[in-house]
């Protein structure tokens, strides 16, 4: 048998109840036929005729009639001819309707036949089955675009349209309220000329089978008898109701249970044909449907008003902006800082909202959050409605599909202008705090900062002296003259380099970023402390590291850092009783920091106090403020670095602080 005879279409037709249906090849010898076409072969072949072979013997027509040339040059043709019967012994003609069509694409024919009785009641099916395709295409159409408001009065309408259609009595459709066992019957269709209370709490009165419904399966009954005896609210309801027959269709979406569907007959028993039973759970599936997307809607708009009332509550400027840089959400903080209405900005683009100053020098950052890259920056900006600048913190994450396609991104903009000013404030006392802290140590390294100029200033006194006496001889030496002016120039440049060293050290300036190189910065504070620490008898060596990339900074800053750290390792070790050497090293931490340190041969700090050594107004010293080594942190700190110390195996203590190194060609945010 040719396998194209087993496609899915032919199939369908010969295991379908339609009239006597067969299948012929170009021979004209049957290939398959349905049971209706076996059961009137085997009639014949009851009264004498023979088995059909051939789609002519099937129609009685001469065995010489080419049907397939035929049926394949016309595409189809319809024959009608009688079809001998046998009733009460009589042989009588049933007048049969034979549809022979060609199936293109193949070399096979297909025959259709209908008595005239049968056709009629097909006719007649198919008819109905064509209003029931309209009435689901109608419903779901009522649902296809509508406002939350609109589903109560579009399943109002469907309910009349179901009753109409298949001649019911009443059809009443419940709700299960969320979170709950409770029902509420929403709408409710009735018959003309039928008048029936409402119940509005069917739980109540039919609580077993409103609980066997949520397992999904339809229940009906044709006659109260079928009503199971332990169901006895149910009997009664139905009695009271005077409801003689019932369906109950479950109503899910998604594994949820909405509520039920339910169809009562008041005037007659009713058997429920098990096709009309799945046609209305398939229109009670349209209604759950439109329930489910009314819960949705409630729901997702329930939750954008609660979002609105939080992000309207925030001082924030909370937006999503679209690929197409157009705001698709703000809240109410866009109409406080630029005077445009909330329901305004929805649409228009950051050119539009922010200026284009301002989306100018935001724009980089769009750029790349819309490359899929979450970014976060400050900047400075003037509000359209406010003439001073603003300090503003932006966060942009990017919204990303399923597929990693940005669709937009979601934009957090932070007004910390106070905050800044605070910060602002608090450094510049910080820098005070530091500059007395540096003068303050400065006094405390007096006494060899004057034997440092005492030295040059002495030697310029004695050459100028030289000088005169030079001048004075007949001929005047002016050679030694010469010698004398040229070691008075040297002196003054070393006493003006000492001078100026002093005055970088304690001038009050504005803090500055630059690069630096760290064994520079060691040997600067080693010209300003090596007076002071021979008078105090402390040998200071250093371990540098050669070709040690730059660090960034303040030099004056670190400086102090560093003098503090080497002033406090000479007090700790002058309590010693025998000298010892006080060592600066520099060392390359990893490939992203520097590290110096200060190591003393002092007594050591107990590990009790060695937690709050760097705490504000703590000292180890009598006569101590605690506010060197605070002030150190906060510098470290503001570096982006830490210091921090540890104790020595030899004993005394080592002070360490870490520097990140320069940034090459990076952007800082």
């Amino acid at each position: 048998m040719p396998e194209y005879t087993s496609l899915p279409l032919v199939e369908s037709l010969l295991h379908s109840n339609l009239g006597y249906i067969f299948i012929f090849d170009s021979n004209g010898r049957l290939l398959r036929w349905n049971k209706n076409l076996a059961m009137l072969l085997e009639e014949a072949a009851a009264m004498g005729f023979k088995e059909c072979a051939t789609v002519t013997s099937v129609l009685s027509l001469d065995s010489g009639r080419d049907l397939p040339t035929e049926v394949f040059s016309k595409g189809s043709i319809l024959i009608e001819r009688p079809w001998p019967g046998y009733m009460q012994g009589d042989v009588h003609d049933r007048i049969v309707a034979w549809l022979l069509h060609h199936i293109l694409g193949t070399e096979l024919y297909i025959g259709f036949g209908f008595e005239e009785p049968r056709r009629h009641r097909v006719e007649t099916e198919l008819a109905r089955r064509l209003k029931y395709q309209n009435l689901v295409s109608n419903l779901s159409a009522r649902f296809v675009n509508f406002t939350p408001h609109d589903v109560d009065l579009e399943i109002k309408k469907g309910l009349e349209q179901v009753g109409t259609f298949f001649e019911l009595e009443r059809c009443t459709f419940a709700e299960v309220h969320r979170g709950g066992n409770t029902y509420k019957t929403l709408h409710c269709w009735v018959k003309s000329g039928l008048f029936t209370p409402l119940s509005q709490d069917t739980h109540q009165f039919m609580p077993m089978l409103m609980e066997r419904i949520r397992g999904g399966e339809p229940y009906c009954f044709s006659s109260l008898e079928e009503i199971p005896g332990n169901w006895i609210h149910e009997k009664r309801f139905a009695q009271a109701e005077g409801i003689k027959a019932g369906l109950m269709v479950p109503l899910k979406v998604g594994g949820s249970f909405l509520g039920a569907f339910l169809i009562d007959f008041f005037t007659k028993e009713y058997d429920w044909p098990d096709e009309m039973v799945e046609e209305l759970r398939f229109v009670g599936v349209i209604f759950a449907n439109a329930i489910a997307r009314r819960r949705a809607d409630e729901e997702l708009a329930g939750s954008e008003k609660r979002l609105r009332m939080i992000t309207n509550a925030l001082p924030l400027l909370i937006a999503y902006v679209g690929g197409d840089c157009r705001y698709r959400f703000n809240n109410k903080a866009y109409e406080q800082w630029y005077g445009i209405p909330t329901e305004q900005v929805y649409g228009k683009t950051m050119r539009e909202v922010l200026g284009e100053e301002v989306y100018t020098r935001c724009k980089p950052y769009v750029d790349e959050v819309l490359s899929g890259v979450p970014v976060n920056y400050s900047l400075e900006m003037k509000l359209r409605q406010d003439k001073e600048q603003r300090f503003v913190e932006a966060s942009y994450l990017p919204h990303l599909s399923p597929g990693g396609q940005v669709l937009g991104f979601y934009s957090l903009v932070q007004d910390v202008t106070d905050r800044k000013r605070d910060e602002m404030e608090l450094q510049r006392q910080r820098d005070e705090l530091a500059h007395v802290t540096r003068v303050a140590t400065l006094g405390e390294m007096s006494a060899s900062m004057v034997h440092e100029l005492n030295q040059p200033l002495a030697a310029i006194l004695n050459n100028a002296q030289a000088a005169e006496i030079f001048l004075e001889r007949d001929p005047p030496d002016l050679k030694e003259v010469r010698e004398a002016l040229k070691d008075i120039v040297s002196d003054d440049l070393r006493a003006g380099e000492v001078i100026r060293r002093l005055r970088a050290y304690v001038v009050k300036g504005d803090v500055k970023s630059e690069p630096i190189r760290v064994n520079k910065l060691v040997n600067d504070v080693l010209s300003l402390v090596r007076n002071d620490a021979s008078l105090h008898k402390l040998k200071i060596t250093t371990k540098l590291a050669s070709k040690l990339p730059e660090a960034h900074g303040d030099p004056v800053q670190l400086q102090q850092v560093l003098i503090n750290l080497v002033l406090n390792g000479g007090q700790a070790m002058s309590a010693m009783p025998s000298s010892g050497q006080l060592v600066i090293s520099t060392s390359l931490m990893d490939k992203d920091t520097i590290k110096i340190s200060v190591s003393d041969g002092g007594p050591g700090i107990d590990g009790e106090l060695a937690e709050r050594i760097f705490d504000a107004f703590f000292t180890t010293k009598r006569e101590g403020m605690g506010m060197g080594l605070s002030i150190c942190r906060s510098i470290v700190n503001a570096h982006g670095g830490r210091i921090w110390m540890e104790p020595r195996a030899e004993g005394g203590s080592t002070f360490s602080f870490s520097l990140p190194i320069k940034e090459r060609g990076a952007n800082a945010r």
